[in-house]
């Protein structure tokens, strides 16, 4: 974590001049921190060029904070921690109502996957987080893989890091083959 900080400070970033893909992780709190982690990816490496917070004991204008932030950085991708579902869901709707790819992930499943991710990018020093991101830098310092309390921002770095496929286009077209599977017949 450390090479992946000492010396590099906040990066630009002009929206009109956008290089390399924009991704969001989002993470919501309730009694914690909502966080919004904003990753610009360019080639193999990812830059944090923005942690926002949102400290509030209610959802009460969280929706308008997010769309806020999506204006402002015109992402390729959001992806928003699934719980809660409601807080979720809404995010999705009214960020794909604006054209913005967003996905719910479900930090159950994904969780293992989304670690072992960030650390192998981290170990590869295919990460630059800025020194002005001490909060995260010092989650990340104290971050163990077990707990779940106190880690909204490595959670929201975490699908922020979210492995996307650069040459996925919506028109492709995917194709799921099932087995039909004949039950037998039951007579009463």
């Amino acid at each position: 974590i450390r090479k992946c900080s000492i010396g590099i400070h906040k990066f630009s970033y002009d929206p009109s001049r956008k290089n390399g893909k924009i991704i969001f992780g989002i993470d919501y709190g309730y009694r914690d921190l909502s966080v919004i982690v904003v990753a610009n990816k360019i080639d193999d490496m990812y830059r944090i060029i923005d942690v926002a917070e949102w400290n509030r004991t209610k959802y009460e204008n969280i929706q308008d904070w997010i769309e806020a932030y999506a204006m402002r950085y015109r992402p390729d991708y959001v992806f928003v921690d699934l719980n809660p579902k409601g807080e979720s869901q809404r995010t999705v709707d009214r960020l794909r109502m604006k054209g913005i790819m967003t996905e719910a992930v479900d930090l159950a499943k994904e969780l293992g996957t989304l670690q072992v991710r960030m650390k192998t990018l981290f170990e590869k020093e295919k990460i630059l987080v800025p020194e002005e991101f001490q909060p995260l830098l010092n989650e990340l310092r104290l971050y163990t893989w077990d707990k779940r309390k106190g880690d909204d921002r490595v959670t929201a770095l975490m699908l922020s890091l979210r492995d996307i496929e650069d040459n996925k286009q919506s028109t492709d077209i995917y194709y799921k083959v099932a087995r039909t599977r004949r039950r037998p017949l039951v007579l009463f």
